[in-house]
């Protein structure tokens, strides 16, 4: 990397640091491992333990530091908004047909997880089949493996606690009944308003203006 890139990259991280000099800092441990001889700290072992009131009392007040810190980001409030404009957009799946009914996924726009839709034909409305985002108060269980029957009449499904985790619980759906609900998509704008701060930070720790 050339130096003046280098000297750039030090003062912008310098200037970040000395932004954020106030923020409250966890205290510091003294477990230390040893590796290949040599000896490693870890001093913040400790908050690895969630379960523990001392680390839930820290990441309290470091949220309650972070968002205060935030809150004084000027592009904010703009950049949450662009955000959730430009996430909010219709995405279809291709319809699949099986035994004289057709499936597809529909996403209207900010929802989490995309909506199980079954059809007589592949430009009706059709109904719900299946609503993953209602499955979940949090809205993050996720379909896993899917399989429909080749007469139609039943789908197959597992879901999973997360979208990274595989489902081990298959369930068995007849397609005759239906089971579709509505959601807000909370999490999709809990994502925009984590993305949103991501970016104010930027844009108050490096003073960046907004596009």
């Amino acid at each position: 990397m050339p130096e003046s890139l280098k000297s750039s990259s030090v003062n912008r991280s310098k200037c970040a640091v000395a932004r954020l000099g106030d923020v409250a800092v966890a205290r510091a441990g003294d477990v230390v491992d040893r590796h290949h001889g040599e000896a490693v700290p870890d001093p913040y072992r400790w908050l690895e333990n969630a379960a523990d009131p001392e680390t839930a009392a820290s990441v309290s007040a470091q949220n309650e530091r972070t968002q205060a810190w935030l809150a004084a980001a000027s592009a904010r409030a703009q950049i949450r908004s662009q955000l959730g404009e430009q996430w909010n957009d219709a995405r279809f799946g291709v319809p699949a047909g099986r035994g004289g009914r057709w499936f597809q996924t529909r996403n209207p726009g900010l929802r989490a997880r995309p909506v199980r839709y079954v059809m007589d034909a592949p430009r009706r409305e059709g109904r719900v089949l299946i609503e993953p985002n209602v499955l979940s108060d949090e809205g993050t269980v996720a379909l896993g493996a899917i399989s429909v029957s080749p007469d139609g009449s039943k789908v197959a499904y597992a879901t999973a606690a997360s979208a990274a985790q595989r489902g081990d619980a298959p369930i068995l759906l007849r397609v005759e009944t239906p089971a579709g609900h509505s959601s807000a998509g909370k999490p999709t704008a809990k994502a925009i308003a984590e993305a949103a701060d991501r970016l104010a930070f930027l844009e108050r720790a490096l003073a960046c203006t907004p596009l």
